[in-house]
């Protein structure tokens, strides 16, 4: 068996950007972009932590 890496890494995506468009809305109706842009990409690592183990050994 083989996962669909593409497919799980496309819905990571997807559900980390309602989710951070969610976030960035939450406390008021007009955020900054930048405010929009971070939260979304926040939104969508945490996705991708959550379905995916990265090895520490070479991180910097």
């Amino acid at each position: 068996m083989k996962p669909k890496f593409r497919e799980i890494l496309n819905q990571a995506i997807e559900n980390g950007i309602k989710y951070g468009w969610y976030k960035a809305h939450k406390h008021t109706d007009e955020p900054e972009e930048n405010d929009i842009k971070g939260a979304i990409a926040t939104a969508i690592w945490l996705e991708i932590d959550l379905l995916f183990d990265f090895d520490q050994e070479g991180a910097p």
